[in-house]
């Protein structure tokens, strides 16, 4: 496989600015990927993203697909740019997907199958996405019920005392509706002793885990809690995953693989989280179509029995070049899609790089 053409393309979805991806191989296959920084970067700084993209592109190395399994042979084309890209976990990953995209076209499989030996999960349930400072939370989650959604993550935006007594009254208003399964998400604003203090307070509510009470540096540090805590952006981290691992006291690995810049990675840790007996648990970073479908083909190819992933379509994927999600096609799941690759179709990922 040779790469003899691709196009990084700066885009804007609102204040998110990202970078679609594109590959064309020597048998003419359309590969597509997506880098979506989060946080959100500026404008600026996603175009140098581009740039790099860019750069790498003419750099990638020629790989054999019939001497090497696909996710080899895809590290084996990034060797040369890895230096480059050693900075850029979004701009790796977005043209690991890419190429990799392309040779599942290839071989005629899903690109979970290029990832493992795992045959692949046909559907995996999925959680919905609510705010606590919603006016109809439970409305809302009576609907999502009635979809077939089994587990919710309620983001918790309050900062100062009044505004969290109001979440926890609208938490009591949401579990009189709702018996199944709580995530709670705080995105990390919690000092350590408002962590403690509010996990207790929460244990009323009986949630799977809250996700990220505190920052990055200092989850470490929380310990054993009245309720159990789980591990987003400190994953980023170098060593704080292993060492998580190593105390037992982390209930769940949130794994997003376009943050973590590449599917080794996610693999590394979702397979830590397994020996440790710590929940692996896919999402996305309200990433665009391409970035979604990434994650998706990940989940699929993770083994055992995952809990809810946090892979639903989200409101912001309007915005984004229209592109039909191809493993959204049951309410509260996602599914094998039935094209290989990522699943889409060539007349979508022309459109997503402009062509159509």
């Amino acid at each position: 496989m040779i790469v003899r053409g691709g196009a990084a393309i700066p885009s804007c979805v609102g204040d998110r600015p990202y970078v679609r991806v594109g590959i064309r191989d020597d048998t003419k296959t359309l590969g597509v990927g997506e880098a979506t920084p989060w946080p959100a970067l500026s404008a600026d700084v996603v175009t140098n993203l581009a740039t790099t993209i860019g750069s790498a592109l003419p750099e990638l190395g020629k790989v054999d697909l019939e001497e090497l399994p696909p996710l080899e042979a895809v590290a084996l084309a990034l060797a040369p740019v890895e230096e480059m890209l050693r900075h850029s976990r979004p701009a790796r990953f977005a043209l690991e997907t890419a190429l990799l995209d392309a040779v599942a076209q290839r071989c005629g499989l899903p690109l979970a199958a290029c990832l493992t030996s795992f045959s692949g999960h046909e559907q995996l349930p999925c959680n919905a996405l609510l705010d606590a400072a919603s006016d109809d939370l439970p409305v809302r989650a009576i609907e999502l019920k009635l979809q077939g959604f089994t587990a919710l993550k309620v983001k918790l935006r309050a900062r100062d005392e009044s505004s969290f007594a109001r979440e926890m009254s609208a938490l009591r208003d949401l579990r009189s509706v709702w018996n199944g399964e709580l995530r709670l998400d705080p995105n990390g604003a919690w000092t350590l002793d408002e962590a403690r203090e509010r996990l207790e307070r929460l244990s009323e509510f009986a949630p799977r885990y809250v996700e990220q009470p505190v920052s990055a540096e200092e989850l470490v540090q929380l310990g054993k809690t009245a309720i159990p805590w789980a591990a987003d952006e400190s994953l980023l981290v170098p060593g704080l995953a292993e060492r998580l691992a190593r105390e037992g006291v982390c209930a769940a690995f949130i794994l997003k693989p376009a943050l973590l810049g590449s599917f080794s990675r996610a693999f590394e840790l979702a397979m830590l989280a397994q020996s440790a007996g710590i929940a692996a648990i896919t999402t996305h970073a309200m990433d665009g179509p391409v970035g979604i479908a990434a994650a998706v083909e990940f989940a699929r190819a993770c083994s055992g029995d995952p809990p809810p992933c946090g892979l639903a379509a989200h409101d912001g994927l309007s915005r984004y070049p229209t592109m039909a999600l191809p493993h959204h096609v049951r309410p509260g799941y996602v599914t094998r899609a039935a094209l290989p690759g990522l699943g889409f179709t060539e007349e979508e990922r022309r459109r997503w790089l402009g062509m159509v």
